[in-house]
């Protein structure tokens, strides 16, 4: 993406209280859980 592309992003991660997914794991680790938004938010906030 271009830079200065995106003004506002709003996204909604799991609760990690263990509701089913298809594709998600929602019981990960504590550590594990406050990671999996690291790619999102590298890609958008630097």
């Amino acid at each position: 993406m271009p830079e200065n592309f995106v003004h506002l992003i709003i996204t909604s991660l799991s609760y990690n209280v263990g509701k089913s997914y298809k594709n998600h794991n929602d019981c990960m680790p504590y550590k594990e859980y406050l990671g999996s938004d690291k790619d999102v938010r590298k890609e958008v906030c630097y």
